[in-house]
C-alpha cells in the first residue's frame, strides 16, 4: 500500500528536485520513533499544495520563507489531526521560531503577553542589531499561523549568512510546531523516512548479522540462520575490520549498517579477524533479502511455550504462528500453556496487533479507533476463522492457558494485544502498568520525506482509553532492593504508579486512570557478581530467554490449571502465587536483619511522638564530586509505647537524592535508632544544591513529621585537553614530511592536559571524514594512566592514503574522552595532500644554531601547525633533509620540520640542548564563572557573571556565546573577523528563575570548529519550603 501523497502532478516534478534537509534524526532515533507508533499507511489521494507552490526557487537557493515542508505538514494537521482542540496556533508560532535560537546565534526571541498553554500575544524577533515585533492576537487558525510564520521567516532569512542550511532550519521549526500537539506527530526527513520504511517492512537487503561496537571494534553479535552470512561462515565475536574499501576503525554503527545493507544480489566485500587467526581474512558475500525476526521462542518445562515479541513488524503474526507450530512439534503434542512476553515491545503496525490478538481470540471486539470529533473510525473484531488458517488450527489455542507479560516499555500495538486479551478474560496480565501510548499515526509522503500525524486514538473492547493510561495488569510486580548501595524497599509505594496528570472526575479517562491491579506481588532483586569475562559474554547473549521472577509467576499460572480464562487461572494459581510471595517476604526480612533492622509487625500508635536529628559528614552538607557525604538520621521515640515499622523516604529534584530510604523498624519507647545513607556523586557531576525533604512513616502511613535539608555538590579540579600534531612518512612513504597518495602516514597527536586537575582513563580516537581513498589502520588509543596538569603525551595513529583519494585535504575528527571526569573534546583538523614528487628525504646529520626565531612545523609545509617558535641560539639537530625542508629535533622533547634553507646559522655542534615547550594548536574555549558561587537561592533572580576565552586564529574567524535558561535564550554575543590568538567574551546578567531547578546552558561556538557547552545549575526555593 503506497503512503498517501498530497502533492498534485502539477508540482511533483519541481518538488522531487528540491534539496531536502540533512538528517536530523539519527538512524537509531528513526527506529525508535517508528516502533513506538501505531502506523497506518493512507490510500492514494491528491490535494492542492497549501502555500508552497506559489514560491519559486531563486538562483538555486532554498527559499526559507516559502515554508514548503511546514505548510504542507500543517495542511495535514488541519485535515487529519485527531484532536483539533489541541491545535494552539499562537503557541506553534512561538515554538517554531524559538527552536531556531539554538541554530542561529544572532537570533533572540522574546514573548509578549499571553500564557504558557495557548502561547504569547506577540513576539519580538531580533536578528543581530535588527528587531521586529509580530502581533499574534489574530492568529487563531492554522492558515493564519502559516501566514505569520512566513513573514517572520522572511525577516530572519534576509539576515542569514548565504551559506546557512535553510532546509535544516525549516525541519527544526516544523518539528517544534508539530510537537506542541504530541510527541508522535512529526516530520521525517528523507533519511529518517527511508530508515523507518526499512525497519517496519520486516525485510531488507543485507548479510544477516547483528553487529555492535565492542571495545571500539565493529563486532558480530549474532549470525542469523539461513542467511548469506551464515552460509559464508561468519561467527559471533568476529571483528569486521573493513567493508569494501573502507576501514571500520571508529566508523559509526549506523554507517556500518548502511554500508552492509544494499540491493539484494549485489556483493559486499569485508575483512574479518577472528580469535586465533594470525591475520584478517577476506569474505565476499552476496546480499539477500533478510527477514527481520521479531519473535523469539523457547519450550519451557511442562510443555509451556514461551514467545517474546520484540516489535510488531509487517510479518510478526506469521512469525508468531510459525513459532507456536515449531514449539508444538518440539513437545510432540499440544502446548499446555503459552507465555506471551511483550515487555519492552514498543509497538508497530496496527494490523499486526489485530492479527496477533486474533490468534488467541475467536470472537469479540479487539480494538476500536476514534477520530476527530469522537467519531468511530473503525472497529475490528476477532475472526472465527482467519484467512490463512483452518478451523482446527484456529481452535487449537482457544483452550490453552495464556499469560501476557508487560512493563512500562510495552506500548502501542503491545497494549492493544494485552488490552484485548484482558478484556475478553482470555489471559492473565502480569507485570507493571504499560506505557500508555494509545494513538494511531498516518504517514503522508512529502517529496522524499513524510509527515507523521496522529489521526486517531484507540480504545480497548470495553471502551477504556489506553493513551496516557496504559494497561493495568491483573498481577502487578514490584521489585524491591535491600542492598545498601541501591536501597529501594518502600519508596515505590509512595509514588503514584498511574498517570502524573489526573483527568477530571466522572470522565471515561479518569475511570481508566483509577483502575487498580487485583494484587501486588513484591519480589527481591537478584544481584549477580560477574567478572569482566562474564560481563563480556553477556554482550553475545542475543535473544536468550532468561529466567526471572515474572517468568516464575507466569509459569506458576500456566501450570496450575488448564483454564483458558483469566479468572480460572487466577483462582487455581492462588496457592502457588502465595507461596512465591511468602518466599520473597522471607528473603526481604533476612536482608533487612543483616542491616540490623527489626521489621516485625506490632500495634500501630495513632500519634507517635518522635524527635529527629540530622547529622551530615562532612558538616554543612557539601560534598565534592567523586567523594562521599554521609547523612545520618537519629530518630528518638519519646512516647510511652514501642513503635514498629518506622521509616523515612526522601524526595528531591535530584536523581541522586530522590527516593533515599531511611529504615528504622522497631523503636522501643525512650530509645533511639539511626540510619546512615551514603551519597556519592559521580566524578563528572556538575555543581548544584538541592533540597532533600524527609517524610516519616509508620508501616506506610504518614506520621506528620518532616525534615528538609539542603545537599550541595562542588566540582573538583578537572582536566582539559588540547593538542597539536605532526606527520611522519618515513616508514610508509618518501620521508619528505609531506602527505602524498600511495603513502602510509603516521600521525602523532601531542595531547596535553591544559586543565587544573588530573585526568582519569582517557580514550583518544581519530575519525576519518574523507570517505573513499583513505584507509584508517590504527585510530584508537586508551590510556589508563593519569595525566597530570601540564603533562603532554604523544598518541600515534596510522592511515593509508590511496591513489583514489580525490581531495587536496584530508579531514579528520580528533576526539578525546575522559568518562569519569565528564570531559570531552572534539576537534576537526585538515591535513594537506601534496602532488606526487620524485623528491625523497635523505638521512642527514647536522646541527644548526639559528641567529633568529625559527618556526618548527608539524610537517614539511606551512599548512601544518606551528609546534614551536624556537628562540635564537637554540640548537636544531637535523636528521632528515628534503629539499628546502629538514626534520629537526629540539632538546629532548620536540621533533618537527623547518625551512633549513632560510636559516642564517653557524655550526652549533657543541651548543647545549634546550627544551622548548610545544605550542597547542587545537584547544576548546575556556569558561570561567565568577557568579553564582551558591547554587540555591530564595530570590526570583540570580546573577550570572563570567567570561569565555577562545584560542587560536585562522579559519575560525567568528566566535559566539549564547546563554539559555532551560529552552529560553536570554543573551548572545558575536565577534567576527578575528585575527587575535586569544579572544575574551565577558557576560554579566540577571537571570529570571522558575521555582525548582534551573538549567543554565552556556554555548560557545567557533566557526568551522563546532560548538561546545557547559551547564550551570541554580535551584530556586519553592514558596513554603523551609531548610
Amino acid at each position: 500500500m503506497k503512503p498517501e501523497t498530497t502533492i498534485t502532478s502539477r508540482y511533483w516534478s519541481a518538488w522531487r528536485n528540491l534539496p531536502y534537509a540533512r538528517r536530523i534524526l539519527s538512524g537509531t532515533s528513526a527506529v525508535i520513533v517508528c516502533l513506538c507508533c501505531l502506523m497506518i499507511l493512507g490510500s492514494q489521494s491528491t490535494s492542492r499544495l497549501a502555500h508552497a507552490g506559489s514560491r519559486a526557487v531563486l538562483d538555486g537557493a532554498y527559499p526559507l520563507a516559502s515554508l514548503r515542508v511546514l505548510s504542507e505538514s500543517m495542511n495535514k494537521v488541519k485535515t487529519r489531526y485527531v484532536k483539533p482542540d489541541r491545535v494552539r496556533p499562537r503557541l506553534m508560532v512561538a515554538k517554531a521560531i524559538e527552536s531556531l535560537q539554538r541554530h542561529v546565534v544572532p537570533l533572540l526571541v522574546t514573548r509578549e503577553g499571553g500564557d504558557e498553554d495557548d502561547g504569547p500575544d506577540g513576539l519580538i524577533v531580533q536578528m543581530g542589531e535588527d528587531r521586529e515585533q509580530f502581533n499574534l492576537r489574530s492568529v487563531k487558525t492554522i492558515d493564519k499561523m502559516v501566514f505569520v510564520l512566513m513573514n517572520i521567516f522572511q525577516f530572519i532569512d534576509a539576515r542569514l549568512p548565504p551559506d546557512s542550511n535553510r532546509e535544516d532550519l525549516e525541519t527544526v521549526a516544523t518539528n517544534a510546531a508539530l510537537h506542541t500537539l504530541d510527541p508522535h506527530t512529526t516530520y521525517l526527513d528523507p533519511g529518517a523516512y527511508r530508515n523507518m520504511q526499512v525497519e517496519t517492512s520486516g525485510n531488507f537487503g543485507g548479510l544477516g548479522i547483528v553487529i555492535s561496537i565492542v571495545k571500539g571494534d565493529l563486532t558480530v553479535i549474532k549470525v542469523m540462520e539461513d542467511t548469506p552470512a551464515k552460509e559464508a561462515g561468519l561467527m559471533a565475536r568476529d571483528k569486521v575490520l573493513q567493508i569494501d574499501d573502507e576501514s571500520t576503525v571508529n566508523m559509526d554503527l549506523s554507517e556500518a549498517v548502511s554500508r552492509m545493507r544494499g540491493k539484494p544480489g549485489n556483493p559486499v566485500s569485508i575483512r574479518v579477524l577472528r580469535k586465533g587467526w594470525d591475520a584478517p581474512r577476506p569474505y565476499k558475500i552476496t546480499r539477500a533479502i533478510i527477514q527481520i525476526r521479531s519473535v523469539v521462542s523457547k519450550l519451557l518445562d511442562g510443555s509451556v511455550g514461551y514467545v517474546r515479541l520484540k516489535n510488531f513488524r509487517a510479518n510478526t503474526s506469521k512469525q508468531l504462528k510459525a513459532h507456536l507450530k515449531h514449539l508444538e512439534t518440539e513437545t510432540k503434542g499440544p502446548l499446555q500453556g503459552i507465555i506471551l512476553d511483550l515487555r519492552g515491545d514498543p509497538g508497530g503496525f496496527l494490523e499486526q496487533a489485530i492479527r496477533v490478538s486474533d490468534v488467541f481470540l475467536t470472537k469479540g471486539e479487539i480494538v476500536r479507533t476514534i477520530e476527530a470529533g469522537n467519531k468511530l473510525r473503525n472497529k475490528r473484531e476477532a475472526r472465527p476463522v482467519s484467512e490463512d488458517e483452518s478451523k482446527e488450527a484456529k481452535t487449537d489455542y482457544e483452550k490453552v492457558p495464556v499469560v501476557v507479560l508487560i512493563d512500562s516499555g510495552s506500548a502501542s500495538a503491545s497494549e492493544i494485544v494485552a488490552g484485548a486479551l484482558k478484556n475478553h478474560d482470555r489471559a492473565v496480565i502480569v507485570g507493571t502498568r504499560s506505557f500508555g501510548k494509545g494513538t494511531v499515526q498516518g504517514i503522508y509522503e512529502l517529496g522524499d520525506g513524510a509527515v507523521k500525524v496522529t489521526i486517531a486514538e484507540y480504545l480497548t473492547p470495553d471502551q477504556i482509553p489506553v493513551h496516557e493510561v496504559g494497561v493495568v495488569p491483573h498481577i502487578e510486580l514490584s521489585q524491591i532492593d535491600p542492598s545498601p548501595d541501591d536501597m529501594l524497599v518502600f519508596a515505590h509505594e509512595l509514588f503514584d504508579r498511574g498517570p502524573k496528570k489526573k483527568a477530571k472526575p466522572g470522565t471515561r479517562l479518569r475511570a481508566a486512570q483509577d483502575i487498580k491491579p487485583l494484587r501486588v506481588v513484591y519480589f527481591v532483586k537478584q544481584h549477580e557478581e560477574l567478572d569482566e569475562e562474564a560481563r563480556d559474554n553477556r554482550r553475545f547473549e542475543y535473544d536468550v530467554v532468561k529466567q526471572d521472577f515474572a517468568l516464575k509467576i507466569a509459569q506458576a499460572l500456566t501450570t496450575s490449571s488448564k483454564a483458558a480464562t483469566s479468572k480460572g487461572l487466577l483462582k487455581s494459581s492462588r496457592t502457588q502465587i502465595d507461596a512465591l510471595e511468602r518466599e520473597e517476604n522471607k528473603r526481604l526480612e533476612e536482608a533487612l536483619l543483616k542491616h540490623g533492622v527489626d521489621w516485625s509487625i506490632g500495634p500501630k500508635v495513632s500519634r507517635p511522638r518522635l524527635e529527629t536529628e540530622v547529622i551530615m559528614d562532612p558538616p554543612g552538607g557539601w560534598v565534592v564530586a567523586g567523594e562521599s557525604l554521609r547523612v545520618t538520621v537519629r530518630l528518638t521515640n519519646t512516647g510511652t509505647r514501642d513503635l514498629h515499622r518506622i521509616h523515612a523516604i526522601g524526595t528531591s529534584n535530584s536523581r541522586l537524592l530522590d527516593g533515599r530510604e531511611f529504615l528504622f523498624g522497631r523503636i522501643k519507647r525512650g530509645q533511639s535508632r539511626t540510619w546512615t545513607t551514603e551519597i556519592k556523586p559521580a566524578l563528572r557531576a556538575k555543581a548544584r544544591q538541592d533540597p532533600l525533604k524527609l517524610k516519616f512513616y509508620q508501616d506506610g502511613k504518614e506520621v506528620g513529621l518532616e525534615r528538609t535539608i539542603v545537599v550541595g555538590l562542588r566540582e573538583p579540579e578537572r582536566p582539559r585537553f588540547g593538542f597539536s600534531y605532526l606527520v611522519d612518512d618515513t616508514s610508509g612513504g618518501n620521508s619528505d614530511g609531506r602527505i602524498q597518495r600511495g603513502e602510509t602516514i603516521s600521525l602523532t597527536v601531542l595531547m596535553k592536559n591544559i586543565g587544573s586537575g588530573s585526568s582519569g582513563e582517557t580514550t583518544t580516537l581519530l575519525k576519518s571524514l574523507a570517505g573513499e581513498g583513505l584507509f584508517l589502520e590504527r585510530g584508537r588509543k586508551t590510556d589508563e594512566k593519569h595525566m597530570n596538569p601540564g603533562e603532554m603525551r604523544p598518541v600515534s595513529f596510522t592511515f593509508e592514503v590511496r591513489p583514489t583519494l580525490s581531495t587536496s585535504v584530508i579531514p579528520f575528527e580528533v576526539q578525546v574522552r575522559d568518562r569519569k571526569n565528564g570531559v570531552f573534546l572534539r576537534e576537526r583538523i585538515e591535513l594537506p595532500v601534496h602532488n606526487p614528487t620524485t623528491r625523497r628525504g635523505t638521512s642527514s646529520s647536522k646541527t644548526f644554531l639559528p641567529n633568529e626565531e625559527t618556526q618548527v612545523y608539524g610537517g614539511a609545509s606551512t599548512r601544518f601547525p606551528v609546534l614551536a617558535a624556537v628562540p635564537p641560539g637554540t640548537p636544531l639537530i637535523m636528521d632528515v633533509s628534503a629539499g628546502r625542508w629538514g626534520r629537526v629535533s629540539v632538546g629532548s622533547n620536540l621533533i618537527g620540520w623547518t625551512r633549513v634553507d632560510l636559516l642564517k646559522v653557524t655550526n652549533g655542534a657543541d651548543a647545549p640542548k634546550k627544551d622548548i615547550a610545544t605550542k597547542i594548536s587545537n584547544r576548546p574555549p575556556k569558561m570561567d564563572i565568577v557568579e553564582p558561587q551558591i547554587h540555591y537561592v530564595t530570590t526570583p533572580t540570580a546573577q550570572l557573571k563570567g567570561q569565555v576565552t577562545f584560542y587560536g586564529a585562522g579559519a575560525a574567524n567568528e566566535r559566539a556565546v549564547s546563554i539559555f535558561v532551560g529552552r529560553r535564550k536570554v543573551w548572545f554575543d558575536i565577534r567576527r573577523n578575528i585575527t587575535d590568538e586569544m579572544v575574551v567574551i565577558p557576560f554579566d546578567l540577571q537571570l529570571d528563575l522558575k521555582e525548582g531547578q534551573n538549567r543554565v546552558s552556556i554555548r560557545m561556538k567557533e566557526q568551522e570548529r563546532g560548538e561546545s557547552r557547559q551547564t550551570v545549575l541554580i535551584f530556586r526555593e519553592k514558596e513554603g519550603d523551609a531548610k
